[in-house]
């Protein structure tokens, strides 16, 4: 039987830490970085390797945040070593909006990372499988195009409101997908409404991913909301979503979202992926994740965390900084 995520955080004696650490498992394997977007074996293979070299405590695809604009037909420029990236706009007016078919699911690389976590689960870890996507806003803005979007939804609300009800139908779609698979829970990557004032996210956001949350989240199935550019300014209409794990970057002050957390939410993040973890001072990754953890040491709800998936670059020496920093105060 499945445990409840949100309980095993709460109450368990170890600390866990979240981490989207597939480009590493690349970086592990020696293999470019696109094969663990575009093949499944790959991504298997990266995932257990990041895994197994740190110990980590949870099994997490890939963060792409291209394949479901790929699903709906955008155009996704392909790269050695980099992460996909959408192309040219798919839809440029009202009318094309209006006209714009949801996708079923399944359709191009979308299937790869269910089949990514069927693989994972079969294999029995006794960790938590996790799918990803992208969040509704953020979605609309890869087809509409991003600065675009953010001035749609000044002039035209109606053609704005109406193209990310699309994206959420898919998304929702994509989510359940994960759970009839097995999976523990979906990642949600909303980073674009970060940069919407506070009562825009309530309605061009928040007001979607908790239409997905009402859906699919049960205690055996969690959703994890993450948004790397979300500030303080932005806590209150993010728990309007109604997500039980949320997952901010380095912007967010943690001891304001914890002490605003009336709901006693599981908090996850911040430490830099940039300036701690891609610079080359162990002593500084010791640092911050000491004074991170100290900060927190209290708060049983929080899960340590880097505040973005870390870059492929990363030197291995840093996380393993990071991990002993947690293992050690645990008895791990």
């Amino acid at each position: 039987m499945k445990k409840d995520l949100v309980d095993d955080i709460l109450v368990g004696i170890k600390r866990k830490a979240l981490v989207f650490g597939t480009n590493i498992g690349a970086e592990i394997l020696k293999i470019p970085t696109i094969r663990i977007f575009t093949e499944i074996n790959a991504q298997v293979d990266a995932i257990l390797a990041f895994y197994e070299r740190f110990n980590a405590d949870f099994l997490i695809t890939a963060m792409d945040l291209s394949v479901e604009a790929e699903c709906f037909g955008s155009e996704i420029v392909f790269s050695k070593n980099e992460a996909p990236q959408v192309g040219n706009r798919l839809v440029v007016s009202p009318s094309e909006i209006e006209r714009l078919d949801v996708p079923s699911m399944g359709g191009y690389r979308s299937k790869n990372f269910i089949k990514t976590s069927e693989k994972l689960l079969s294999l029995n870890i006794a960790k938590p499988v996790f799918g990803g996507i992208i969040g509704p806003f953020s979605l609309a803005g890869r087809l509409f195009g991003a600065k675009e979007m953010f001035r749609l939804t000044i002039d035209n609300e109606f053609s704005a409101l109406s193209l990310i009800e699309k994206c959420s139908q898919f998304l929702i779609s994509f989510a359940k997908a994960y759970k009839e698979v097995g999976c523990q829970g979906v990642v949600i990557s909303e980073p674009s409404a970060g940069l919407l004032s506070p009562k825009a996210v309530s309605k061009f956001s928040s007001a979607f991913i908790r239409q997905l949350v009402c859906n699919l989240e049960s205690s055996t199935f969690r959703v994890i909301y993450h948004n790397c550019g979300a500030r303080a300014v932005h806590l209150d209409s993010i728990f309007e979503t109604e997500v039980s794990i949320l997952h901010f970057g380095e912007p967010m002050n943690i001891s304001t979202a914890l002490h605003r957390n009336k709901e006693n939410r599981i908090i996850s993040g911040n430490l830099d992926p940039v300036n701690v973890f891609l610079a080359n001072e162990k002593d500084l990754v010791l640092e911050k994740t000491i004074d991170l953890f100290n900060a927190t040491i209290n708060d049983s709800n929080f899960l340590i965390a880097p505040g973005c998936d870390l870059p492929s670059e990363t030197p291995l020496e840093n996380i393993g900084t990071f991990y002993s920093v947690i293992h050690s105060r645990q008895g791990v």
